[in-house]
């Protein structure tokens, strides 16, 4: 019975796509609210400095100033003069435009301070603001600070109005401006520093962008190599099914000839004209030939069983030359020189053997296509040699294949016994034979020993506990 191959889950373009916008997404909206908060920050920063200009500002000034102008009077032009360089050199110090004082009389605010003498028009002592800002009202009427970002006649500005009562009682405010152009480039320059941290987080999912492509082509590659591995193995699972049934169908016709042959020999064999034609011996040859097929063949049909007879007491001399009869006439025709030194004294271990058997089979399989490659390279004078052994060594059987083929560099023999890993070209393996030996080993509690140089050769060591007291003697 054969299982579909499932295809393995990929991450489409789409999903990938939608990653990377949500992404996007993610750094546009922390990139405005970073900008946002920053220049709210900033924004909170410039007022503060502001209210304390102006809190400031009033212990310069003072106070019965402001009471004067109220009442009508006026100051020397020297006294306000002095008056204005002093704030001048506060706004400088301070980091400030402008700062100044007013007062509100017949419903009209009017100047009693100013920082500045050659702005234009120019600010005298109680000359009228006739376009100050509708809320500086409301610092007068309320008695409440007041930010206002606003236009005059002397610029664009952001403001800070602050209440403060004179000596006399009466309502006056101290002003303190900054000019909105150089705020504005403040701003405008925590934007752009934004949308340039903005820019490097989104050009970040470059790189790994191209990794993941990289390795998406690279893993869609291995993927259909496995798959084809997966294919061509399960086309082997049918073929070994087809061979169990082919088996069973051609036993039956070599028992009817074995019958008739045994049958034609009895009735004639005291035959005068088969005696005289040797035709007994041909008899007998038959009769070998049908059997030895008939052996094969129930050998294959106990090789594809799906389920081995378990684990048992074995002589593994016996198994293996079961094993290397599937290739006697391969080796033959292939012209390699194939010397066993099996010592069938050995003790036994514990082992299925029909999972010895595919150690066996793998193993010389690889063996005899490594020194095939081997021959095409150097030539028909090459000599292909394949030695098998078995022997004990310290308590252990070691069963012991050598080759004078391809062998292998140091990664190939790091990985050599990864599922479908193969130095075959595609179609010629499946990468599952030194797979299977691994796991046969974990299972029987046997070991591997690989000694392998590139160019000169492999040779397979394989370990298993021996049975004590199963030793044959001479």
């Amino acid at each position: 019975m054969s299982s579909a191959i499932k295809p393995v889950p990929r991450i489409s373009n789409l999903m990938i796509g939608i990653a990377i916008g949500i992404y996007l997404v993610g750094v546009i909206i922390c990139s405005v609210i970073f900008c946002r908060q920053i220049n709210k920050e900033y924004l909170k920063s410039v007022d503060d400095r502001l209210r304390v200009a102006a809190g400031g500002g009033k212990y310069m000034i003072p106070e019965q100033i402001h009471d004067i102008g109220m009442q009508g009077g006026s100051i020397p032009d020297e006294d306000y003069m002095k008056l204005r360089n002093t704030l001048t050199q506060y706004t400088k110090d301070i980091d400030v435009r402008y700062v100044y004082s007013m007062v509100l009389k017949d419903g009209k605010i009017c100047f009693t301070s100013d920082c500045e003498s050659n702005v234009q028009p120019p600010v005298k002592f109680m000359s009228e603001y006739d376009d100050a800002p509708k809320n500086l009202h409301k610092a007068f009427t309320e008695f409440v600070p007041v930010v206002a970002e606003y236009t005059d006649k002397w610029g664009t500005f952001r403001s800070y109005f602050l209440p403060v009562k004179s000596p006399a009682g009466n309502t006056y405010v101290m002003g303190a401006d900054m000019e909105l152009k150089d705020i504005r480039s403040i701003m405008h320059r925590n934007i752009a520093y934004s949308i340039a941290l903005a820019v490097m987080f989104m050009l970040l999912v470059l790189p790994l962008l191209i990794v993941h492509m990289k390795i998406s082509a690279r893993q869609e590659a291995m993927i259909e190599q496995k798959q084809n591995q997966l294919i061509h193995a399960g086309r082997l699972t049918a073929m070994g099914e087809m061979a169990a049934g082919m088996a069973h169908e051609i036993n039956q016709p070599l028992c009817v000839i074995r019958g008739y042959l045994e049958l034609l020999q009895a009735v004639l064999g005291n035959s005068p004209a088969l005696k005289e034609k040797n035709l007994g011996e041909a008899f007998d040859i038959g009769i070998k030939c049908v059997d030895r097929a008939s052996k094969i063949i129930n050998h294959m049909r106990s090789f594809v069983r799906l389920k081995g007879s378990g684990p048992q007491s074995v002589s593994l001399a016996v198994v293996i030359e079961e094993g290397i009869s599937f290739f006697q006439e391969q080796i033959r025709l292939h012209n390699i020189a194939l010397e066993m030194a099996l010592d069938k004294n050995v003790p036994s271990v514990i082992i299925d053997p029909q999972r010895f058997e595919q150690i066996v089979v793998n193993v010389i399989s690889n063996a005899r296509f490594s020194v095939d490659e081997m021959g095409n390279r150097k030539g028909r004078d090459f000599k292909k040699e394949i030695r098998m052994s078995l022997y004990t060594k310290d308590g252990e059987v070691v069963f012991e294949v050598k080759d004078n083929g391809l062998g292998m560099n140091a990664e190939v023999k790091r990985r050599c016994t990864e599922p479908f890993f193969s130095t075959k070209n595609p179609g010629e393996g499946t990468g599952l034979g030194l797979s299977i030996v691994r796991d046969i080993l974990k299972e029987f509690d046997g070991r591997l020993e690989l000694e392998s140089v590139e160019g000169q050769g492999a040779c397979f060591r394989f370990y298993f506990p021996a049975v004590p007291g199963t030793a044959k003697t001479s």
